[in-house]
């Protein structure tokens, strides 16, 4: 239940997820016990357990090093831990055991963050995602580095420079479960390209832990929506171009 002193049930919100039987929401607007409205971009608000729709406050607040000035891009949850990403940094934080008495921030990534929340995707056992610095996962142990190979004499397997002239805030990621690839697409918005630059990929195969590139291969001379994975697997995107709106296949042709 929820503590019968609280101000506010409800709380209007830019990122939710859900883990340990509890819906986790951050970036929020809610009605303070003055009657006055207020938003925290930089604050997480927990439901009861069992009660998704419910956010009571100021007794679920949660507050995580709201002294960077900065604000909540994202927020994913794996392995019962909540990642709260900022534009400069990723906290992590444990929620194992769903009580808020004994949530602790786990530990702290600076140059983790993303701008954007479609730069951060699920992915086969936890979460992946990009910012100008590289790509990086997190399946419970630790964030790795994708650019980085995992031998004994680590090697960058793209080129920093090389990198960030193709990611940009209008980059978004895709994430395949039936071939459990994770792509990256350039742009999202057409019109900031030309030569139909917005299609190029790079492509991360989790299988072979391997990178390979394609040269306008996804979603050529239009605007695109995220991707979005069906039930039996397949991955789509909704397309906008010169000749209107259609059903895109994500796969890479």
């Amino acid at each position: 239940g929820y503590e019968s002193a609280s101000k506010s049930l409800t709380a209007a919100y830019q990122h939710a997820t859900i883990t340990g039987r509890r819906a986790w929401i951050a970036g929020v607007k809610y009605t303070d016990e003055n009657g006055s409205n207020r938003v925290y971009n930089d604050r997480m608000i927990a439901s009861p357990v069992n009660m998704f729709d419910i956010f009571p406050t100021p007794y679920n607040i949660i507050d995580v090093d709201t002294s960077d000035g900065d604000v909540i891009t994202g927020l994913k949850s794996a392995h019962g831990r909540l990642l709260q990403f900022k534009n400069k940094a990723m906290y992590i934080i444990n929620v194992a055991d769903s009580d808020l008495q004994t949530a602790f921030l786990e530990s702290t990534h600076k140059y983790r963050g993303v701008s954007k929340p479609y730069h951060i995707i699920d992915i086969a056992d936890g979460i992946a995602w990009a910012n100008k610095y590289g790509v990086f996962k997190y399946e419970g142990d630790e964030v790795v580095d994708l650019m980085v190979s995992g031998s004994e004499q680590a090697q960058r397997l793209i080129d920093l420079k090389t990198w960030q002239g193709f990611f940009k805030d209008n980059s978004i990621l895709a994430y395949s479960p039936l071939d459990n690839m994770l792509f990256i697409k350039k742009n999202i918005d057409a019109s900031e390209e030309s030569d139909d630059d917005e299609g190029d990929i790079y492509v991360y195969e989790f299988n072979t832990e391997s990178w390979t590139t394609g040269k306008r291969r996804f979603v050529r001379n239009k605007d695109c929506t995220n991707f979005v994975v069906l039930q039996d697997g397949t991955l789509i995107t909704m397309a906008f171009g010169s000749s209107g709106l259609d059903f895109n296949p994500g796969t890479p042709g």
